[in-house]
């Protein structure tokens, strides 16, 4: 239950059948009776809301992909445009799987590229469901809600096309909890794993649907947690600066020599986790990484020739996640960069996008050498050397990116 998860078991709360796998995704699953009958309307109910909703989205993808193709749209406007969209079906899909005039309070929330309104075409749906009381029976209902809506997304292809609710476990049928419980078990999951994706729901959170004044709370219960340690916040956003950079983290960058790439993982991860992580060390709440830029900057921690240059990443990786995602005509974030290589299904770099990856990549190698920097200059105030000497550390982020060597 929670975040640890939880697994399918008998939803008759009358009389548990041993054994009985409840409302599990496999339709060969042992159930009893009871559940059986649940099973099968969350399926016939999933089956109709496809062909309600499956035109839609497929027309709202088209209306994006010829958007693109316009001179002049930034990728921040398509993905803002996209995520709009997501948002809207998402909500009335919830709504749709109700079934109910009054249901117990709650507010389904977004985290992960919706929150931050950098989604593309094909990616997954992260959320979580936050409710005013933790409730047996309110639980099993709003698990039945989520299947439903899960099921839906799964008989409009999302088991393909990747457009589903998140396969890591962010998604409302497995995250259900009230705002104080789910602060508490996300300080325990930052102390255990530091790099856990289940951190999203802290970082970068937004309210979609349902009570606001829930989704409130857990923000208040999250910042006044986020404020008690504040060195202790400085010295993680550290530690995982010095991760992005070390052996096998983020800043691992590929080489254009290499059979392909994964755009997400490799050209836009590092710079996304370099952001939160300037943003942790410096208190600032954004979690989108053009507002996170956007603040460095007002907070004198960025310049603008740096901001730009991180503006200007953003954009080229942007654009080509929205392309290779209506080009795959799925979740793909792969890009073959040697045609050679390449096989039926694949996304084979033009040469447009061999001359963005060439320049996303020599920028991202400034980032680097610039986020090393950052680490030599407040690594000495961690020893305690920066103290001594009444020496101030310098913050190479603002200076000028292309003194950079």
């Amino acid at each position: 239950m929670g975040l640890e998860g939880f697994e399918d078991f008998c939803t008759n709360t009358n009389f548990k059948m041993k054994g009985c796998k409840g409302l599990s995704s496999n339709p060969i699953a042992l159930r009893c009776d009871y559940c059986q009958a649940k099973y099968e309307f969350i399926t016939k109910k999933a089956k109709k809301g496809a062909v309600k909703f499956k035109p839609s989205i497929e027309a709202r993808r088209l209306s994006v992909s010829m958007m693109s193709d316009l001179p002049g749209v930034t990728a921040g406007k398509l993905q803002r445009e996209w995520t709009k969209r997501v948002e809207h079906i998402y909500a009335t899909m919830y709504a749709r799987a109700l079934r109910r005039a009054f249901p117990p309070a709650f507010a389904l929330c977004l985290c992960g590229s919706l929150a931050r309104r950098e989604a593309c075409p094909f990616s997954d749906i992260d959320s979580f469901l936050l409710v005013q009381k933790r409730k047996d029976a309110d639980t099993e209902y709003f698990r039945r809600v989520g299947r439903e809506v899960r099921d839906c997304l799964l008989e409009m292809g999302g088991a393909v096309n990747g457009f589903q609710l998140c396969r890591g476990g962010l998604h409302p049928i497995n995250i259900i909890e009230t705002p104080e419980e789910l602060v508490s078990q996300l300080t325990d999951v930052e102390n255990s794993d530091p790099g856990s994706h289940l951190l999203g729901i802290r970082d970068s959170p937004s309210f979609l649907y349902g009570k606001p004044k829930l989704f409130r709370e857990f923000q208040d219960l999250v910042i006044a947690a986020k404020s008690q340690d504040l060195v202790g916040r400085q010295e993680t956003a550290l530690k995982n600066l010095q991760r992005l950079v070390k052996p096998g983290g983020a800043f691992m960058l590929p080489s254009i020599k290499d059979e392909a790439i994964n755009i997400k993982e490799q050209l836009y991860r590092p710079v996304q986790l370099l952001l939160r992580d300037l943003s942790a060390y410096f208190g600032l709440g954004a979690t989108d990484g053009r507002t996170q830029v956007l603040d460095l900057t007002k907070d004198n921690a960025m310049s603008a020739s740096v901001a730009n240059y991180i503006i200007n990443i953003l954009e080229d990786v942007g654009k080509l996640r929205v392309q290779n995602h209506l080009r795959a005509k799925k979740e793909d974030d792969m890009l073959i960069l040697d045609q050679k290589k390449a096989h039926e299904g694949d996304v084979v770099a033009t040469v447009k996008d061999l001359q963005q990856v060439t320049a996303c990549l020599e920028r991202l190698m400034r980032l680097k050498k610039l986020t090393e920097k950052f680490l030599d200059e407040h690594g000495l105030r961690q020893k305690g050397i920066g103290q001594v000497f009444f020496q101030k550390p310098k913050n190479p982020f603002t200076g000028d990116v292309g003194t950079v060597v």
